[in-house]
């Protein structure tokens, strides 16, 4: 479960898949039968933004509703290969994601949306479980999920694993919020949400 051996990993972007996560992808999350229950994945806008650009570096304008009217939106958008054995050396298949910018409604989040129509869902019951984003030095982006007993086993690449796991293990982080961040080792940049 390893990315590819011997290809180091250029920037990592990482989220873990909470419980609620897991219902909005089965679309379980909706309380009501009017709607609700985006089917995406959400992170903090101002602080993903900038490596986002870089996992997917192409720009398109798409017409969303804001304040109740139609505007042209900036989307990122690019391919990646999905790994649905959560390693590559696997089985790939080609799939496109997007960022989409802040809502109205939630002004400080960007999200990656239908991610459902594209990965499957993780495996539950299982422990704790991270969605990845692995650009490697030849920039190509591999998606996967990576459980915590395969990083803290070694099944992964340690230029994978030890930020995923520093934050996790970090002290200062407090325990409600999920872990998720990045690190880019062409800036020798990194962030974990909620740690100082």
């Amino acid at each position: 479960m390893t990315v590819a051996m011997g290809v180091a990993a250029k920037r990592i972007l990482f989220k873990e898949i909470t419980a609620a996560d897991i219902r909005k992808l089965r679309a379980e999350s909706n309380d009501s039968k009017t709607g609700g229950g985006a089917r995406d994945l959400r992170l903090p806008f101002s602080e993903f933004d900038g490596v986002i650009r870089q996992l997917l570096p192409r720009t398109v304008s798409t017409e969303r509703r804001r304040n109740g009217r139609r505007v042209l939106v900036d989307i990122r958008v690019g391919s990646a290969k999905y790994y649905a054995d959560a390693s590559s050396s696997g089985t790939s298949r080609d799939i496109d994601l997007t960022w989409e910018p802040p809502t109205t409604v939630r002004p400080r989040e960007g999200r990656i949306p239908r991610v459902h129509q594209s990965l499957n869902l993780p495996e539950s019951g299982v422990g704790r479980v991270f969605f990845l984003l692995v650009q490697d030095e030849s920039g190509v982006l591999g998606a996967h999920y990576a459980y915590e007993e395969d990083l803290r086993a070694g099944r992964w690449q340690a230029d994978v694993a030890a930020p995923i796991l520093r934050g996790m293990d970090d002290p200062s982080r407090p325990k409600r919020l999920s872990v998720q961040g990045y690190i880019d080792y062409t800036t020798n940049t990194q962030y974990c949400h909620g740690v100082d």
